[in-house]
């Protein structure tokens, strides 16, 4: 067995113990996976200190490393960042040396490119299309357009020049990022859905409908504004609606203030970042339907934990959600009505309970005994 880097564009924390922490789900248990394939795995990823690591996820174990890079936000910072990141790269063997590179990312695009400069094979996991991250509406950026272009010419560069990519959908981003003839090609989801991690849909006790939304605050593509908006119709038209938020980040205070301003702060949750997995999991089966606003996703792992739950869903229909739910539980994004009336209509608790069966069933597709054979696979062949 041997070592492998994995390059990512999640940001990482480090303490003043030097230990390495995560903000989401990217902690050890997420890391660990690659072991299956190889000895190491050092995470190449911008990191940035902090204080106090309360509440944070660990990343820090044994066989998982950390090669930082000093964060750098905004389009200069990226720039910035182009140097160290060659100068990492520069470190690899040619025919030794293993290397995995999370896309969409600028800094991963770059890599690939000084690694095929250098000799040194990669393989890719998709995870998103840069194109709807960046489109119109989603992301404001004076130069959005030029973002979005150069960074998906160069996601496609880098997955057809990759000796073996991953994706987290079914044929979604397959289409839109092919891979090279000769390469391997093989799916799964990040999900890790444990035999603790599934459930069944519930009856109702009271008239109140618990909806409830999980995500990254930091980032407005999520639109928990829409989701607050579309409470506020339900509660306008007589619906019984509460709404319990999962996540935290640097947009909570205003989305506070929009659910103050449209008067429906005493029935809105914000429970913040939930690091232990049990307590999460618990908020999350205490609701009755998974509701699911983001503009842009690549395969959305929060739908399909509230799947495994037995909860119903509705989504938008972005990215690969279609893979996962049926047609009747996707909307378009950014509508608020049509969003608001197809979460009024799970006040029917036959229909609700209907979808939360159906969820659950297709959620078995993703279940860590089905995913595992086919990361280990992927590794497999990286690790050649």
């Amino acid at each position: 067995m041997t070592a492998v880097v994995v390059m990512t564009e999640h940001r990482l924390l480090v303490a003043p113990d030097g230990c390495y922490y995560s903000e989401g789900p990217m902690g050890y248990h997420f890391w660990k996976r690659y072991l299956a394939g190889f000895q190491n795995v050092d995470v190449l990823a911008r990191v940035r200190p902090v204080d106090d690591a309360q509440g944070l996820v660990p990343l820090s174990g044994e066989g998982v490393g950390v090669l930082p890079l000093t964060d750098r936000r905004g389009l200069f910072g990226q720039f910035a960042m182009l140097g160290p990141t060659a100068r990492a790269i520069g470190q690899l063997v040619p025919g030794e040396s293993r290397l995995i590179v999370r896309l969409p990312s600028l800094q991963g695009s770059f890599a690939t490119l000084i690694a095929s400069v250098r000799g040194v094979g990669f393989a890719c996991e998709v995870v998103g299309d840069p194109a709807a991250v960046f489109s119109r509406g989603v992301v404001d950026h004076w130069l959005r357009w030029l973002i979005r272009g150069t960074l998906t010419a160069s996601q496609k560069w880098s997955v057809r020049r990759a000796f073996a990519v991953a994706y987290v959908t079914e044929s979604y981003l397959q289409a839109l990022y092919p891979p090279s003839s000769g390469s391997t090609s093989v799916h799964y989801s990040s999900v890790e859905l444990g035999p603790d991690d599934f459930g069944q849909p519930v009856a109702r006790t009271s008239t109140r409908l618990r909806f409830c939304g999980a995500g990254s605050m930091d980032r407005t593509y999520k639109r928990f504004d829409v989701l607050l908006q579309a409470i506020s119709n339900l509660r306008a038209t007589g619906v019984d609606a509460e709404l319990v938020l999962l996540g935290d980040g640097c947009h909570r205070s205003s989305l506070e203030a929009m659910a103050r301003e449209l008067g429906i702060a005493p029935v809105v949750h914000f429970a913040g970042q939930i690091s232990d997995r049990s307590e999460y999991r618990s908020l999350m089966a205490g609701c009755h339907v998974f509701v699911h606003a983001s503009s842009t996703e690549g395969l959305p792992r929060v739908v399909i934990e509230a799947m495994a739950l037995g909860l119903a869903v509705v989504a938008t229909d972005v990215g690969g959600t279609a893979e996962l739910l049926d047609s009747t539980d996707l909307v378009a994004p950014g509508e608020v009505d049509p969003l608001s009336a197809r979460m009024a209509e799970f006040a029917d608790d036959r229909l609700r309970m209907d979808a939360g069966r159906r969820n659950r069933l297709r959620a078995d597709d993703y279940s860590t005994v089905v995913l595992a054979q086919r990361r280990d696979a992927f590794y497999t062949a990286v690790a050649r």
